[in-house]
């Protein structure tokens, strides 16, 4: 397929005090080839709104569409920006549209902002995942395709500069070797492994609040599955507590401590 080099900035979508450029989009299909190989961030919808990057893999097993980041940053959304979106279709394939080698990645701005991973598609990253700001969120939904999948180290869903952030999984695999955080110094969002969804934290911490936030959730539905070494609860303010509940148990919590949990942090 075709190869796109970038040895420079790499924006999709940036705007200033004096414009706002919307509506730019980056298409990757049919094998195409995406490689960074400068020091600096790739962001898609820099103050800048409905900007969009897709990665779609061709429908076979040879034409896997790739973007690959050098080990640098990724950032969806920022200042005033929404509805910004890169989303990863393999197109049915397992492993048809990959992110790999890519860096920190933040979800910011205002709202709508999403990384989305379906049909097959899969990231390999090699650090932390946020979901920041208001309204924005990640979603890894395999849809047809169970081989949907993403490696990464830590994830943390909301932090101080906002709230409302989600992550959901279904009938797709998450992998993850660093501490989980749901509500970093933010309240009211949510993490939820639905049917066919499965998140290995690999032994690490997962934590539902911290500081004094409030409302967050994580919760478990149909047959989702998630393992963790330790979990942690903090007892927030009666303005809303701080929940982990669900139908299917955490490995290292029984199936029976979440009703106890949930009565108890309501």
């Amino acid at each position: 397929g075709a190869q796109l080099l970038l040895g420079y900035t790499f924006r999709v979508g940036e705007g200033t005090a004096a414009y706002n450029s919307m509506f730019n989009s980056l298409l990757v299909t049919n094998g195409g080839l995406v490689i960074r190989t400068s020091n600096d961030a790739s962001l898609i919808g820099a103050s800048s709104s409905s900007n969009v990057v897709k990665i779609v893999g061709g429908g076979t097993a040879s034409s896997s569409s790739v973007w690959s980041n050098n080990s640098y940053g990724l950032s969806i959304g920022s200042g005033v920006g929404s509805g910004n979106q890169l989303i990863l279709d393999g197109n049915g394939v397992n492993g048809g549209a990959m992110l790999t080698n890519v860096g920190t990645i933040n979800i910011s701005g205002t709202s709508g902002n999403a990384l989305i991973i379906t049909n097959g598609g899969r990231l390999f990253g090699r650090s932390t995942i946020t979901v920041s700001g208001t309204n924005n969120y990640y979603k890894i939904d395999g849809g047809p395709a169970s081989g949907t999948f993403v490696s990464n180290v830590a994830v943390v869903v909301g932090d101080a500069t906002g709230s409302n952030a989600t992550i959901s999984v279904a009938n797709a695999t998450v992998l993850n070797s660093g501490a989980v955080t749901i509500g970093l110094g933010s309240s009211n969002n949510t993490a939820t492994v639905q049917a066919g969804g499965t998140w290995n934290l690999g032994g690490s911490t997962l934590t539902v609040g911290s500081g004094s936030a409030t409302g967050n959730q994580f919760i478990m539905g149909g047959v989702g599955t998630a393992s963790v070494q330790t979990e942690r609860l903090p007892h927030a303010s009666s303005s809303g507590r701080d929940q982990v509940r669900g139908f299917q148990g955490i490995s290292s919590i029984p199936a029976a401590a979440f009703a106890a949990r949930e009565a108890v942090n309501k």
